[in-house]
């Protein structure tokens, strides 16, 4: 089984998603990325963030993907084939 995906976030990226998740500037798509981030970083699950936010469980996991290859040192980076993003 793949390592789960956990994304972590610092202050400065948390109130920057968060802002970004609350501005009238990006699009819809941007916004739901940026709150999907900070829901994994408060120990939602790919079910549960995909179900609140509308989206695709894949869609949710490559949120997080993505995140974790540009930001590896901070978080704990599965399989990109099989996302698993825990509240564990």
């Amino acid at each position: 089984m793949p390592t789960p995906l956990r994304v972590q976030l610092n202050e400065e990226e948390d109130e920057a998603l968060q802002q970004l998740s609350l501005s009238d500037g990006p699009a819809p798509i941007v916004k739901q990325r940026a709150l999907a981030l900070r829901l994994n970083a408060e120990g939602w699950n790919v079910p549960a963030i995909a179900q609140h936010l509308h989206l695709h469980e894949q869609t949710v996991c490559q949120v997080a993907i993505s995140r974790s290859h540009t930001k590896s040192a901070s978080t704990n980076a599965g399989d990109d084939e099989s996302c698993h993003i825990t509240s564990d």
